[in-house]
């Protein structure tokens, strides 16, 4: 299950006792329970995820024999397949990091673990069923957190093996028989939140934005805040960053808000933009990330 945009996405298996029946993602509109679409996808969708571009990303196992895995992306504003790419192997369970970067857990149940890694910002398949990130024997699961780091449940070793992402292993913890799911707790911090004016912007026009951010922890924290664009197919944007770098310093309970305009170049790339807003703190690794697309058009 995965809820975005007042909408809930749904990876209908297509399991029938005896083999799959073709995937489907189904869409439930979540303020009257109607449902709005079901969409056809690859076989045995098993796990779906939003990337910064707010498109769902699906990931398709395959029947675990001569049909490998694929991930589907689907366009939220339209509910509609736009791409897939092969993965190879038999991914399952996802996470996206806050930089755009999709994990999967890919079992691997003889000599290793496996995890594929894609960048949904270059639309590239980093490491898939010919170089995966090794991990402890059967990987069931895949979480990250603010700290830039990746943990990995393996079933086979009974065992979280921790990365420093996007694939630098760090250690492996031995834990209780079988483990199979992952979640994060967090310290409440820095809650960061960043809006357009509009999605859609002509060559030329503006697009102007608001950052807010607030401090929700209980010490005060040093931080460093920006906010830049990153182009169509993951090119940094050479005006940036737009906002900052600011270094501040926050106390328990401060609050700020700006708001930004920023003109389109008449030359610029036409498609989907993303831009993050950040603040990292200064005496650690943790970073909160807010980020929003937007579409530049003729």
């Amino acid at each position: 299950l995965l809820i975005a945009g007042g909408r809930l996405y749904v990876a209908n298996s297509g399991w029938n006792g005896a083999g799959y029946d073709p995937g489907t993602v189904s869409v439930v509109d979540l303020a009257d329970h109607n449902l709005l679409a079901t969409i056809p996808v690859g076989l045995n969708p098993q796990d779906l995820a939003i990337d910064p571009q707010g498109q769902i990303q699906v990931i398709c196992t395959g029947d675990f024999g001569s049909r490998t895995g694929k991930i589907y992306l689907i366009d939220a504003r339209t509910n509609a397949v736009v791409d897939s790419v092969d993965t190879g192997g038999y991914p399952a369970s996802g996470a996206i990091s806050q930089t755009g970067l999709l994990y999967m857990a890919a079992g691997g149940w003889i000599d290793r673990g496996e995890v594929y890694l894609y960048d949904t910002m270059r639309e590239n398949l980093l490491h898939g069923q010919g170089d995966p990130i090794r991990t402890a024997l059967a990987a069931m699961d895949v979480v990250t957190d603010s700290e830039g780091y990746l943990y990995v449940a393996s079933f086979g070793e009974n065992a979280v093996s921790v990365f420093d992402m996007p694939d630098d292993s760090v250690t492996t913890y031995t834990v209780g028989s079988g483990p199979v799911a992952l979640a994060v707790a967090e310290e409440p911090w820095i809650e960061i939140d960043s809006e357009p004016s509009r999605r859609t912007v002509s060559r030329g026009g503006k697009i102007a934005f608001s950052v807010s951010m607030a401090h929700s922890g209980t010490t005060a924290d040093r931080v460093a805040a920006l906010s830049l664009v990153v182009m169509p197919g993951g090119i940094p944007y050479g005006g940036n960053p737009l906002l900052g770098p600011y270094d501040l310093t926050l106390s328990p309970g401060d609050s700020l808000s700006v708001q930004v305009s920023e003109t389109i170049p008449a030359g610029a790339p036409l498609g989907r933009y993303v831009l993050f807003s950040l603040a990292r703190d200064l005496d650690s690794r943790r970073m909160t990330v807010d980020d929003f697309w937007f579409e530049v058009v003729p």
